[in-house]
């Protein structure tokens, strides 16, 4: 163990950071002159290691305000370059409903019945169907695109479009083999779980349903835990060197601070939700205006453009509400990601 004092910097050789005997701090002092290290060399490059400490070291998530500016700051800051990948991840599903819409169009339900399925309209819903295929494909390089514009200007650099969606298609593939592994491995503990609950079922005790809560109990806040050591795998996905073990990666990050780290999760939910709450209660204005000017017989009264253009701007307003407050999740995710000393390629 490394006694806490001031150390030159291993991220800066012409400044001193503080250690606190565990971890660096966000303390950092640039003194007149860097007094040298013993025998020319530094009393250690990195922290060293402990059984549970992470092997990835940044500088931290000390500094929750700064977190929080900076990850807003950044989110508006590649607001347009981002806009602009999202419609590109939009564009497939346009597609999509041109085939839909007029397969269900040709349907209806009559007497408990679907009518109307089947030769063409069977026919336009299949191509659908494999077009949403694609275009969920398409988006998952989209997200991959997005977490590496916002990872790349944290280190204060600019990316484009066109190499942001290189990067997704290249790293497209080992997305969506962690989450088929991680699908496999949840599909497996459910199917054990549920043979358990089944056994336990057939015998109906006080015991068993003691057991059962118990069972719940314990994986309730299992379930909390798996949520923080994963968070981290999209962006390690797009942004780690080849050949990474995301799932490893990700659960690594947060050794050292695990509670830190559920805590800025937690506060990104609840920031994210707070500034929906003026737009919750101005749709809920808005339904009732409209529920009040619905005449008795159920014809609408209100038809004025003026009406539309007001339902539009509404609705405009609410769509770029939602995506700053998504954008700025991402950008503090990836932000803490780069923080906690996440590896990146380049």
């Amino acid at each position: 163990m490394v006694d806490a004092a001031w150390y030159p910097d291993p991220h800066d050789a012409e400044q001193l950071r503080y250690w606190d005997g565990t971890t660096w701090t966000e303390h950092v002092h640039v003194p007149e002159a860097v007094p040298p290290p013993p025998n020319g060399q530094p009393p250690f490059a990195q922290p060293p290691p402990t059984r549970q400490s992470s092997p990835y070291r940044g500088r931290g998530v000390n500094d929750i305000g700064e977190w929080i500016r900076e990850s807003f700051k950044m989110a508006v800051k590649k607001l347009l370059p981002c806009v602009g990948l999202l419609a590109i991840g939009v564009l497939p599903w346009i597609a999509v409903a041109a085939f839909a819409i007029p397969a269900i169009s040709g349907m209806r339900i009559a007497n408990d019945r679907l009518e109307g399925f089947g030769g063409t309209n069977a026919a336009l819903l299949g191509v659908a169907g494999l077009l949403a295929i694609v275009a969920m494909l398409w988006g998952a390089v989209v997200y991959l695109a997005v977490y590496f514009v916002l990872h790349e200007g944290h280190r204060g650099r600019s990316v484009g479009i066109s190499q942001s969606l290189a990067v997704g298609r290249r790293r497209l593939g080992r997305l969506l083999v962690t989450y088929l592994m991680m699908a496999a491995i949840v599909v497996a503990a459910l199917a054990v779980l549920g043979g358990i609950v089944a056994v336990l079922l057939a015998t109906v005790s006080d015991a068993v349903i003691v057991l059962i809560v118990a069972l719940y109990v314990i994986l309730f806040p299992v379930s909390f835990w798996l949520q923080v050591k994963l968070a981290f795998i999209p962006i390690a996905a797009a942004v780690a060197p080849a050949g990474t073990g995301l799932i490893r990666l990700s659960m690594r990050l947060s050794n050292d601070q695990f509670w830190p780290v559920f805590g800025r999760i937690l506060l990104l939910g609840v920031l994210a939700s707070a500034a929906m709450v003026p737009i919750q209660i101005m749709f809920a204005a808005a339904s009732a205006y409209v529920a009040d000017a619905v005449d008795a017989d159920g014809s609408a009264a209100v038809t004025s453009a003026g009406f539309v253009v007001a339902a539009m701007l509404f609705a405009a307003v609410v769509a770029a509400a939602m995506l700053v407050m998504q954008l700025f999740v991402a950008s503090g995710m990836t932000r803490m990601y780069r923080d906690l000393g996440g590896p990146a390629e380049g």
